[in-house]
């Protein structure tokens, strides 16, 4: 699962650890681990980090199974500013693509930007499978098809035919009256679709024209915060619905406003968010 296929090219990842763990093409933090935080929080991650890195190396033999798994652990190790060499991992099969789903592209763009690859043929095709750039009509869709291409983008492959601002107003144009967003697989409007949304429209916090959307984004994750700093997930299921505290809810929460904090210069969105993570 290393090996290269003859339509892709080795390349420069240009910055691709802080692309896919911070949250995408936005300039380097200064430091590794955020520089906001406290010392005592910043050793806690950078232990956590490590702590993750050193499971599956030693407990899982460098075998690992899904594409995600191979994000967490690349990102992991860059962040803490340590060096893996995947080569020597059992990397996971890049996942196949549906067609019908924009997300299936985009986890094998980045599997395949990671292992070193540059999936010219795929960041076209999902091009091309858009409707003038609305890839979707569920907002996580719309937003991982976004996702891909800017990170694509970045790594040095052309998005000719891709269209920011229309995918934008697209994804967009799902928000509900509360900031939220509502994939076809939630009950209400959800923290953990509306994650994926902030990560989307992260490198475009300072665009004017989105500020209204982006400032109502931010406060559906105020609203939804519990007192312990937590997010719910709201669960639907054989006429029976309930909440939990979820850690996935949680960490897609802190993802996306960590990368809409880093996006942005606008001192009241950077104060409303960072008051939200410090909670």
């Amino acid at each position: 699962c290393y090996m290269k296929n003859a339509h892709r090219k080795t390349g420069l990842r240009k910055g691709l650890a802080f692309i896919l763990s911070v949250c995408l093409f936005i300039a380097p933090l200064s430091t590794p681990i955020e520089a906001n935080a406290s010392t005592t929080d910043q050793n806690k991650a950078a232990n956590s980090l490590s702590s993750a890195v050193t499971y599956y190396s030693s407990v899982q033999n460098k075998q690992l199974s899904h594409w995600e798994e191979l994000l967490a652990i690349y990102a992991s190790s860059k962040l803490i500013g340590s060096t893996i060499d995947l080569s020597t991992w059992d990397l996971p099969v890049s996942p196949s693509i549906q067609t019908l789903l924009p997300k299936t592209y985009a986890s094998f763009i980045i599997s395949e930007l990671i292992k070193g690859y540059l999936p010219t043929t795929e960041v076209q095709a999902l091009i091309a499978s858009s409707n003038n750039n609305k890839f979707s009509t569920d907002p996580i869709d719309q937003a991982m098809a976004m996702l891909a291409l800017e990170i694509a983008s970045e790594a040095g492959i052309s998005v000719s035919g891709y269209q920011p601002t229309l995918a934008i107003e697209h994804l967009l144009s799902m928000q509900k009256s509360d900031g939220g967003f509502q994939s076809i697989w939630d009950s209400r409007t959800a923290v953990d679709t509306t994650g994926y949304v902030a990560l989307a429209l992260a490198p475009y916090a300072n665009e004017l024209q989105y500020q209204k959307s982006i400032n109502s984004l931010v406060n559906f994750f105020h609203k939804e915060q519990l007192a312990n700093g937590g997010f719910n997930y709201y669960w639907s299921y054989n006429g029976a619905s309930g909440s939990d505290e979820s850690a996935n809810s949680t960490a897609l929460a802190v993802w996306g406003l960590a990368a809409m904090k880093e996006g942005t210069n606008n001192s009241s969105l950077s104060t409303s968010i960072s008051a939200i993570m410090s909670k």
